[in-house]
């Protein structure tokens, strides 16, 4: 067996335990070897640890579900496990743990003295609880002569521990008689120290630490945190992980109150004061900051008058931010089309405008926007059927329309194809006389009609299709209806 002791320089290690750092400060390297020292007594736990970890505490050796044999001096035992398969309700234990929560354990080996007291061809097993015993840290034959066994250990589950515990078990023992003797059972290692971390108080327990109560600790503690960033330790929705919303308070301890919350409302910078903002600048908040406004889409800023929903005025500018300039203005005048430039155009067809548009005019009341010579104010040239004065119909001389005898005629359809039915009324002469004028004063038909059937049809395909004026007359009476032809 070892029974040796080193020495380790005193350093910091790049690296936390539960945010405290470790600081291994000339500590002992130490062979830590249980002696059994019993004489003729079973269980044989009379020990004697020579050269222990510093700061650490070493358990007794323990045994489970195998048979104590008396034996002076060692840990001798019968009844074991006889079957290849690992038992594991038996073995034999023991542990070590670091003094307090400011050490930590570095386990670099173990080893033991072990033999059988007959020739057997079973095998020893060394297991921790870093797997929770799941898997050998080493394995051997069993002989019959004492021999020391050394088995190394990983640092990444035997370095920075607080604590470890290790099992002997054997599988494959001859007879259950066979005893099996342990002796010197001996871990290499030492302890580290770690400086003690600073917590701080989560009284609200939202993760985040009063910076004015602390204590120093190397483990955690519960109701400490090792962040000291609350700005409120008794309110859990004041912390710097939280947003900020519309309650009045500081959320996110950022020392603001309310600020950019995220259930707040967009507000948008109104420079000229008319209710409307730009995307330009734009800020999130509770209520309405002085000089912004609820509403977007101003095109000037600078302008009160220019926003949208502002009249639209004769002047030049966009005022409603509908991206059209004196569109629909208030003060706009109404025009009128003109499509037979004579300066009069059809009231039916007309537009407002800040200035007169092309193909337009000022004055209305063409009674026939397609002919430059009718218009109010022309010379209506007597009885040719045309109302060129737009006065509401054609100077005639002789006999008016309806007359005392009270002669007329309808006529359908209006406007018509090829065939128009005529209807007459009143009292005409055995035989009238029938002309059709065009637009233009034209005659285009002249006939005589016997008025003895008073309904009869005239057949109207040849004439080219627009308006025109019939008239019907006797020597006592006149009359004269307009119509389209398609």
């Amino acid at each position: 067996m070892y029974n040796q002791t080193t020495t380790k320089i005193c350093m910091f290690r790049n690296q936390l335990i539960m945010g405290a750092a470790i600081l291994t400060c000339l500590q002992l390297h130490a062979y830590s070897v249980y002696h059994f020292t019993g004489t003729g007594t079973c269980p044989n736990q009379d020990l004697t640890i020579t050269s222990p970890f510093p700061n650490a505490i070493h358990s007794p050796v323990s045994t489970n579900n195998i048979n104590c044999v008396v034996a002076n001096d060692v840990l001798s035992n019968d009844s074991w496990n006889q079957s290849a398969t690992l038992d594991t309700s038996q073995y034999v234990e023991f542990s070590v743990a670091a003094a307090d929560p400011c050490h930590y354990l570095q386990i670099d080996n173990i080893s033991f003295n072990q033999f059988a007291s007959a020739a057997v061809s079973a095998t020893w097993h060394v297991r921790s609880d870093a797997d929770n015993f799941a898997a050998d840290l080493g394995s051997g034959s069993v002989g019959t002569t004492s021999f020391t066994e050394v088995i190394t250990l990983s640092p990444s589950s035997f370095y920075l521990v607080p604590e470890r515990t290790f099992r002997i078990y054997i599988t494959g023992m001859n007879s259950a008689s066979t005893v099996w003797t342990l002796d010197d059972i001996g871990m290499l290692g030492t302890t580290g120290f770690i400086v003690p971390g600073t917590y701080y108080a989560d009284a609200d327990g939202d993760g985040y630490g009063d910076p004015a109560v602390s204590i120093q600790s190397c483990v955690a503690v519960a109701g400490y945190v090792q962040d000291n960033t609350d700005c409120n330790d008794a309110n859990s929705v004041m912390n710097p992980g939280m947003l900020e919303v519309c309650d009045g308070i500081d959320n996110n301890c950022n020392g603001l109150i309310d600020d950019n919350p995220t259930n707040g409302f967009l507000f948008y910078q109104d420079i000229d004061g008319d209710g409307y903002g730009t995307t330009n600048s734009t800020v999130m908040a509770c209520s309405l900051p002085s000089g912004y406004a609820s509403f977007q889409g101003d095109c000037d800023d600078l302008n009160p008058n220019t926003h949208p929903g502002a009249a639209e005025t004769c002047n030049g500018v966009d005022d409603n931010c509908n991206g059209t300039i004196d569109d629909n203005a208030i003060d706009a005048a109404l025009w009128y089309d003109d499509e037979d430039h004579d300066s009069y155009g059809d009231v039916n067809f007309t537009v407002m405008a800040c200035s007169c548009p092309i193909g337009f005019v000022g004055i209305g009341n063409d009674c026939n926007d397609l002919d430059p010579n009718i218009y109010p104010g022309a010379f209506d040239i007597p009885d040719n059927g045309i109302d060129e004065d737009c006065s509401g119909s054609d100077s005639i001389t002789g006999i008016q329309d309806h007359d005392i005898n009270n002669a007329s005629f309808t006529m359908f359809p209006n406007p018509a194809d090829d065939r128009i039915t005529i209807n007459l009324s009143g009292k005409w002469d055995p035989v009238i006389s029938m002309e059709i004028f065009s637009a233009d004063g034209r005659i285009i038909l002249q006939n005589r009609i016997s008025t003895n059937a008073p309904v009869f049809e005239l057949n109207i395909s040849a004439l080219s299709p627009g308006s025109y004026l019939i008239i019907l007359k006797d020597d006592q009476h006149l009359s004269q209806l307009r119509w389209t032809r398609w």
